[in-house]
This record gives structure tokens, sequence and C-alpha cells, in this order.
């Protein structure tokens, strides 16, 4: 039987592991509202690195071979989906980058990160914790 990893692309390669993104290559953004957005630049070691958005239904293969991100980016909650459905889609596609989950301070999120890299096999996981301004929305 062979493992699935012979079977993954050679253009989604490894990430560096060193929050240093290629600024060559976009963030992969799904569905992250405008404030959440604005806290991810504030993470990232290149702050000027180009944000792509794309919806949860159009994540898989096709646009990770389109925009070949080191970093993927997503809500931790939201109606439609929630980070472990990005982990399990991105584990699927032998996405081997960093994935990066934006949601609320929550009592352990060690363990909310611990939870994602169980379900993302070679994937880095990162929660990113929101401040009140940023879960209501506004800048104030």
């Amino acid at each position: 039987m062979q493992d699935r990893t012979d079977l993954r692309s050679k253009v989604l390669r490894p990430a560096q592991f060193n929050t240093q993104t290629n600024v060559s290559r976009p963030v992969l953004c799904i569905d992250l509202a405008p404030a959440q957005t604005q806290l991810v630049r504030r993470h990232l070691a290149e702050p000027d690195a180009p944000l792509q958005p794309l919806h949860y239904g159009a994540l898989g293969d096709d646009s990770l071979m389109k925009y070949r991100p080191e970093l993927v980016v997503t809500p931790l909650f939201s109606e439609r989906f929630d980070a472990v459905d990005v982990a399990e889609a991105l584990a699927f596609a032998g996405y081997y980058g960093e994935l990066w989950a934006v949601g609320p301070a929550l009592p352990n999120p060690r363990l909310i990160e611990r939870e994602l890299r169980d379900v993302a096999q070679n994937i880095l996981c990162r929660l990113i914790v929101e401040d009140a301004a940023t879960r209501t929305g506004t800048g104030d």
C-alpha cells in the first residue's frame, strides 16, 4: 500500500517554520472579517505580505496549487465551518505550511493548538487571540 505522502505535489513543499513568510507568496485568508485581517497583519513578520482572501468553499487542491501559500489563516469558529474543518481539508490536500486560527481568548489556547495539530498532521498550527476590539469589529 502506497503512503499518501508519496503522492503530494512538490509545489506544496514544507514551509521553513521560521515565521518569516515568503512575501512572494500570498497569505491565504479563509473568510476573515476585516478586523481579523488587521490582527493577522500585526502578527506577520512581513506586514506587507500579500493577503489573498478565499471563501471556505473554494479551499482545495486547485486553490493551493494556484496560490502556493506557506501560511493559511482562518477563523477559529464561523457559522459554516471551523478551524478543524480547514485543518482537515489542508491535511487531505497534502499542505505542509502553517495554519493560524483567529479566535477569542480561551482558558487553554495550547489545548486548541494541540487539537488542531492532531488533525492537521504535518501542519504547524498557531492560535491568534482576538482582543475585545477585534471581536466587536470596532477599533475604539
